[in-house]
């Protein structure tokens, strides 16, 4: 057993600091990628913040789709990674919940369950709306952003009462860094920031995490007599991709980290199985994670899988 650690008041002005040293480095960073943050108000009347580059005088427009625990800041890198010509349009919503959206959600107090891909789905579509986005758009979506079914290990440790997600202290959040896949030394570099930056937004010292992913993945485990819950939710999958081979012209990629211990190994062959070869490509990233990778201290998803996808939109 860890003992709990947590930031010490002692600690706490050096990791303020630290904070605000990186919220300026991504601030020069979102400014070096042309990026700008702009608000608007959905039907709900919910405020909620966006970044976007290029205008709607631009020939394509890319919506990207982040995944959880993460906002429109920290999901950037991954439009820079597929170096996206000027030409495009790209949005990055906060999705409910993250971000800007998170003191929206603290309101809702005990009535906060956390939302299923469905509802998730609505509330980007009401977002599109509210910005009159075009019908026709490119989207990239990780994790969360992207949807599929979990691992059976994910699915485990949730029913044990471990959500690697919902972390409160240094050593959660360093096993949530080594579960998705990052190196030894990122985990530990990385952990205390995370921790104090979840402080910062209130949600360290409640169950707002554990809520959000049981809403997430309770929303995924659709019933199926006979069927274990990584069953169901992979055959969900693959119904999904039935109907968007009937329903639509959808053309999609799917790009996985081959030890990726959150998004189920399998989802993208339930994926191609359903869309069908002539609509569908399956990409693994050999070591990878679902985020890092454990071999490399370097090592994020966000740059192989970029060239994947600009090459796949014909960027």
């Amino acid at each position: 057993m860890h003992p709990i650690r947590r930031l010490s008041s002692s600690s706490a002005p050096n990791v303020s600091a630290a904070l605000e040293k990186i919220a300026a480095q991504q601030q020069q960073l979102l400014n070096k990628w042309g990026f700008i943050t702009k608000s608007v108000t959905l039907q709900s009347g919910e405020i909620m913040d966006y970044l976007e580059r290029g205008s709607t005088s631009c020939s394509t427009t890319l919506l990207m789709c982040h995944g959880l625990t993460q906002d429109k800041t920290l999901f950037a890198p991954f439009a820079a990674a597929m170096r996206v010509p000027k030409s495009v349009r790209i949005i990055i919503p906060d999705a409910i919940g993250h971000g800007s959206r998170i003191p929206s959600a603290l309101e809702l107090g005990d009535d906060l369950k956390g939302w299923s891909n469905e509802e998730r789905a609505d509330d980007v579509l009401s977002f599109l709306d509210s910005i009159n986005a075009p019908e026709n758009l490119d989207v990239f979506g990780y994790s969360m952003g992207g949807g599929g079914g979990l691992t059976e290990e994910a699915i485990d440790e949730t029913n044990s009462g471990l959500i690697r997600y919902a972390y409160r202290s240094i050593p959660e959040a360093e096993g949530m860094l080594e579960a998705v896949g990052f190196h030894p030394a990122q985990v530990k570099s990385r952990a205390p920031l995370l921790l104090a930056s979840r402080i910062a937004t209130g949600t360290a010292q409640n169950d707002y995490w554990a809520r959000m992913w049981s809403g997430l993945a309770n929303g995924l485990s659709m019933s199926g007599v006979g069927m274990t819950i990584s069953e169901a939710m992979l055959d969900s999958t693959f119904s999904l991709s039935e109907e968007a081979l009937e329903k639509t012209s959808t053309t999609v990629a799917v790009i996985q980290g081959s030890k990726d211990r959150i998004i189920h190994q399998d989802v993208p062959k339930r994926i191609l199985e359903g869309l069908t070869s002539d609509r569908c490509s399956v990409h693994y990233l050999d070591q990878f994670g679902h985020s890092g990778n454990p071999d490399d201290e370097n090592g994020y998803i966000a740059t192989p899988a970029g060239p994947i996808a600009a090459e796949f939109f014909e960027y």
